[in-house]
């Protein structure tokens, strides 16, 4: 018997810090599948403990409606239509869990936009936090990657949702603040964003001296960069220092370089400001959100919590 942990339990269990790429290399069989399990009684404690699942009920996936119990510690979906290859991965003995992007498919109607769209940037994100601290990782997807699994996923509930949030993913992310910013300048107005091209995020900058800078967000074409001061990031002078180094050299190669600070970022005024600049300095025409605007940009504004 097998255990294939399915949906929001899937979906917390990519998004800590234990999985790495290394994960997604094992694809369950059909075969395997037709071992899965709901008994409660039955569940590997210990295996799941060593991966770090621990949050009860354990949302699994069954072949049929008959293997599928009433729990407090397990829920079961029912799995009868075949499911794509490379949809569960063998991760221990007992244990398969859900490819992340059909986790995050399956459940985000009832995460919403902003949050789906938030974990969208997780997956291809360059950190995760752990206790309130900020580790590196290498990203667990690609966009690529994202897009190419998703074509696998026609007619499976919550893949369109996915695709149609496609065009604002930014990936490579290396901080929290860095999604929340891009999503907010990158969301069209109807969505309460300020509808500026999606940028790059940590691009690679070579200079006419030899060196490398990497930016927050860049729009390259344009020379224009984007850099995040945030005192959350940066330790005492010497880190405001550097960024200072920073933006000097990037602005004698000729980049248009526009700060936004922390409180910039929290004041809605001051972002609306800093973001037309943005679109003054990419020669784009001047920003008309349409009536209501301020109520959506309040709603995204505290859906990312700033």
């Amino acid at each position: 018997m097998a255990y294939f942990i399915c949906d929001i339990s899937a979906l917390r269990f990519w998004l800590s810090n234990r999985p790495t790429r290394r994960m997604l290399t094992h694809p369950a069989s059909t075969e395997q599948f037709a071992l899965s399990t709901a008994a409660a009684r039955d569940l590997p404690i210990e295996q799941l403990a060593d991966l770090g699942i621990r949050s009860m009920p354990l949302h699994v996936a069954v072949s049929n409606r008959a293997k599928k119990r009433l729990s407090t510690r397990v829920f079961a979906h029912i799995y009868e239509k075949d499911l794509p290859a490379g949809s569960f991965f063998h991760v221990r003995r007992d244990i398969f869990i859900e490819h992340p992007v059909l986790a995050l498919a399956r459940t985000a109607t009832r995460l919403g936009e902003v949050e789906t769209l938030r974990r969208l940037h997780l997956l291809t994100a360059q950190f995760y936090v752990h206790e309130g601290e900020l580790f590196q990782r290498t990203p667990l997807l690609s966009k690529r990657e994202i897009e190419t699994f998703l074509v696998q996923l026609q007619g499976v509930p919550g893949a369109a949702f996915l695709n149609r949030l496609l065009p604002y993913l930014a990936e490579g992310a290396a901080s929290p603040r860095e999604i929340c910013v891009s999503m907010l300048l990158s969301l069209p107005a109807r969505k309460g964003g300020y509808g500026l091209p999606l940028a790059q995020l940590n691009a690679t900058i070579e200079l006419a001296d030899g060196s490398v800078r990497i930016t927050d967000l860049s729009w390259r074409r344009r020379k224009v960069i984007l850099e995040y001061d945030s005192d959350t990031f940066h330790i005492g002078k010497e880190g405001i220092g550097r960024d200072a180094e920073r933006r000097v050299k990037l602005q004698a190669a000729g980049y248009h370089v526009v700060t936004l600070t922390n409180r910039q970022l929290k004041s809605e005024r001051e972002t609306y400001e800093v973001a037309r600049l943005l679109r003054r300095r990419l020669g784009l025409s001047a920003f008309r959100p349409g009536k209501g605007f301020q109520k959506r940009n309040a709603e995204l504004r505290r859906k990312l919590g700033l």
